[in-house]
């Protein structure tokens, strides 16, 4: 519709806007029902002839409120054309694709991400329901912060889209139970969640015309880049129904309910005990079983209807321990834990009088939330031990110490955190001098992270006796400040030497003995009483310093044993790539793992190529490029060009070799890290007497 015959519309209906309207308001909700009528559980509300909606109807509905109208284009552009790989969600009335809105689109409106909802007009009752939702949204969010907010729309011939603000995480249901990765939440974390969400069912309740949630679920909480979560009232019907007789606004979900409270399934009663139940559910699947309300893929019969398995255990401390997430693995404030059962098991409960009112669900969380923030300021527990070499900084000082976190002393990041480059100045602490240093920082907001953040400093403890370990100086465990403070390594991983787009180049002897080092260090490692095994150990592993000495660092103590393994046997997972196949397909794993990677980073000392840019060239992959490693004759071709064919041809041929058996599919023709040390060390020397020849040769010509 073009603008001239927009702005007519506009002026015609102005005198009329407030009854329009009302009108619209409702024709969408299907017209309004008598306080405290019942309907039947299965059939919702009495259908009612769509209104007629024409494209006037959404500007003019939105004319009033606080959202932005924008052109198809626009949108088209802020999405690259509705591209596939920006999708993020597809539901009943249509597809929502992540944006970017630039500056200057419209006045006030600052440039930022957003979630643009693309709706299939042709669906029937779609345009209705885009008009109600924008209208009601728009006018709501502004009384209410605890909902995401709707930013505008657009309303263009065909076209129907809203856009909103972009929770970069999704939905608190997708990021559970969707079958990809996410990082597992910590307890805490969760318990922050479903506080924010239980204090905007308490404003929604509040409001003058209260609204009621109903069908409330885990899809209905977005979460942000940080988890801070809001609640989405996205794609839903109304209707104006209140048990009480007041006028309530109600939504309610087309099709099967999902936990809806028991007074709905038989009566059709709505009430704000309703919500009560709902987010019952939501605490029972999310901050303490980590299970979906109902899953008939479970292999357990028992456990498939959540309610009927794990009602019965909230309240016994022992038996709750049993159907808490194992995902958790058991690192979670036991006390907090069942006070937050005994309030998902009151919610719960089947009379609706008897479940608390919102309002008390908040303040039994917020007791919670104190306490458990309370304790993650106590001092870090074990690991360190009171004799421990270790210092403990505050993040005052390691602020200080790196320019405040300054980009431009950014040396590097990866799946826990961001180092960056700091001084130690004198008198930091007593006996320690001042010197460079590397500072992590870990993410506080992810399981992982913390495990990280303990196995880092059980490695740093180990150190003393492990001189091939990175050295760790200290640490930092202030409020939800997570840092790990290093010895400076001047030239970084050895990862980096081999991706930086200007190649330094290594020489033959210096790469043999960065391998032999990195391999005497697995050695030394798999050589403890309870043997460390790196399982995914890489380039980045690696560390330099000004010299080339190596050091092994950034290594996970994951807990985690593999099938008919030694139970005393500590695995450490790293963040990189280059498995070795029976970890791959079963997760199984021996030190004969370890000596699989160790080939991976030799062929890559000898290549000067990352494994991740081989895999990339299909006529050099790991596959094809390995029977060439025992062929002399293609030694060239194998070889890094940088080192000009300046290589002793045998010496460079039996590293290859290594590298073969190294590589071998079967764990039990790899060889030793032993035998690998042994070999590696002969070659080393054979390269040294050859200088050494060389050179005298030199000197006496």
């Amino acid at each position: 519709m073009g603008s001239s015959s927009k702005a007519a519309s506009r002026k015609s209906t102005a005198s009329s806007s407030s009854s329009s309207w009302r009108t619209l308001v409702h024709g969408c909700l299907g017209g309004a029902m008598a306080a405290g009528e019942n309907v039947p559980a299965s059939g919702g509300l009495a259908q009612q002839p769509p209104p007629i909606v024409t494209n006037n109807d959404l500007p003019l509905a939105a004319s009033n409120s606080n959202l932005h109208a924008f052109t198809f284009a626009e949108l088209c552009e802020a999405t690259e054309g509705f591209a596939c790989c920006n999708q993020i969600g597809s539901g009943e009335f249509g597809t929502a694709y992540r944006g970017f809105i630039e500056d200057g689109v419209r006045p006030g409106l600052p440039a930022q991400p957003v979630a643009v909802k693309r709706t299939r007009w042709r669906v029937d009752n779609c345009v209705e329901g885009m008009v109600k939702e924008a209208m009601f949204l728009g006018e709501l969010q502004l009384r209410h912060p605890c909902l995401v907010r709707m930013i505008g729309y657009c309303c263009e011939e065909e076209h129907r889209l809203l856009v909103y603000e972009l929770m970069d995480h999704g939905s608190l249901d997708d990021y559970f139970f969707k079958p990809f990765y996410r990082p597992v939440l910590p307890w805490s974390t969760r318990l922050s969640i479903v506080l924010a969400t239980a204090k905007g069912l308490v404003s929604l309740h509040g409001a003058e015309k209260p609204l009621i949630c109903g069908e409330f679920n885990a899809s209905d909480i977005l979460l942000d880049s940080d988890n801070n979560a809001k609640i989405s009232l996205s794609g839903l019907r109304l209707d104006t129904r209140a048990s009480d007789g007041s006028v309530t606004t109600t939504r309610s979900r087309l099709g099967t309910p999902r936990g809806s409270a028991p007074e709905y399934v038989m009566s059709g009663s709505l009430t704000p005990k309703w919500d009560v139940y709902s987010f019952g559910v939501v605490l029972l699947e999310i901050l303490i079983t980590g299970m979906k309300w109902v899953d008939m893929k479970r292999p357990v019969k028992e456990e498939r209807n959540l309610l009927e398995y794990a009602r019965p255990n909230l309240e016994d401390p022992v038996k709750l321990a049993g159907i808490m997430d194992r995902a958790l693995k058991a690192i979670y404030p036991v006390a907090a834990a069942h006070k937050a059962a005994l309030v998902t098991y009151k919610c719960l409960h089947v009379k609706p009088e008897e479940r608390p009112d919102m309002s008390d669900v908040v303040k039994a969380l917020d007791l919670l939330t104190d306490a458990v923030i309370k304790e993650d300021q106590l001092p870090v527990p074990a690991p360190v031990s009171p004799n421990s070499n270790m210092h403990r900084f505050t993040f005052a000082e390691l602020s200080a110490a790196t320019g405040g976190f300054a980009s431009g002393n950014k040396i590097g990041s990866g799946s826990f955190g961001t180092v960056y480059r700091g001084s130690l100045e004198d008198g930091f602490r007593p006996g320690l001098p001042a010197q460079p240093v590397a500072v992590k920082r870990v993410r506080a907001d992810d399981y992982h992270s913390e495990e990280h953040l303990k196995d880092s400093i059980f490695l740093g403890e180990l150190q003393p006796r492990q001189p091939s370990l990175v050295k760790m100086i200290g640490y930092c465990y202030e409020g939800l400040h997570r840092l790990l403070v290093y010895e400076l390594m001047g030239h970084g991983s050895l990862a980096n030497y081999l991706s930086s787009d200007i190649r330094v180049v290594l020489s033959w002897s210096t790469r043999l003995s960065i391998a032999l080092a990195t391999a005497k260090g697995l050695l030394s490692l798999h050589g403890e009483e309870k043997p460390l095994i790196s399982v995914k150990f890489n380039a980045s592993n690696i560390l330099l310093d000004s010299y080339n000495n190596v050091k092994l660092s950034d290594l996970w103590f994951a807990r985690k044993y593999g099938k008919g393994d030694d139970p005393n046997v500590y695995t450490l997972i790293t963040s990189g790539y280059g498995s070795a196949p029976e970890y791959v397909m079963s997760g199984d794993f021996t030190k004969k793992s370890d000596v699989y990677c160790f080939g991976v980073v030799l062929l890559e000392i000898l290549t000067g190529q990352r494994l991740a840019w081989l895999a990339c060239a299909s006529e050099q992959n790991l596959r094809n490029l390995r029977p060439r490693l025992r062929d002399p004759l293609k030694l060239g071709r194998v070889m890094d060009p940088v080192l000009k064919d300046i290589y002793p041809v045998a010496a460079a041929h039996d590293a290859c070799m290594v590298a073969y058996r190294c590589l071998h599919a079967s764990p039990g023709k790899r060889p030793s890290m032993l035998a690998v040390v042994e070999a590696l060390d002969l070659l080393v020397g054979v390269t040294i007497a050859d200088e050494v020849e060389a050179s005298q040769t030199s000197t006496r010509s």
